[in-house]
């Protein structure tokens, strides 16, 4: 359950150029920050056509603490979706919940993402 991220800024030039190109491809979500016990939360509520959509981001120092992880009792009807690429930014932007709403039943689809990164 680990994963490699890479994150560059960009300049604004370039960040101009490429934005017009993403029209009708874009993920809209607020993020909330929450500290939870020694980990901190990234819970994401999307908007627009996402809406019924809420993950949880929390990263480790290693696979071991990432497998002891209890999600906090108001997160209990998530589902972990590490490793489901439906759940990846760019997959949503593009096709959106489509492939999600079969199995997410009328309470809304939840979502939860470890990450575990050697420290």
């Amino acid at each position: 359950m680990s994963r490699d991220e890479w994150e560059k800024e960009i300049p604004s030039w370039v960040f101009d150029i490429l934005w017009p190109k993403t029209a009708g491809r874009r993920v809209e979500k607020t993020r909330y920050v929450i500290p939870f016990e020694e980990h901190t939360l990234e819970v994401d509520d999307y908007h627009g056509r996402l809406e019924r959509l809420v993950t949880m981001e929390c990263e480790f120092g290693d696979e071991g603490a990432a497998a002891a992880f209890v999600p906090p009792s108001w997160a209990q009807p998530a589902i972990e979706v590490t490793e489901d690429k439906s759940y990846k930014n760019k997959i949503l932007a593009i096709q959106g919940l489509s492939d999600l709403d079969a199995s997410s039943g009328d309470s809304g689809s939840y979502g939860v993402q470890g990450d575990s990164h050697p420290n």
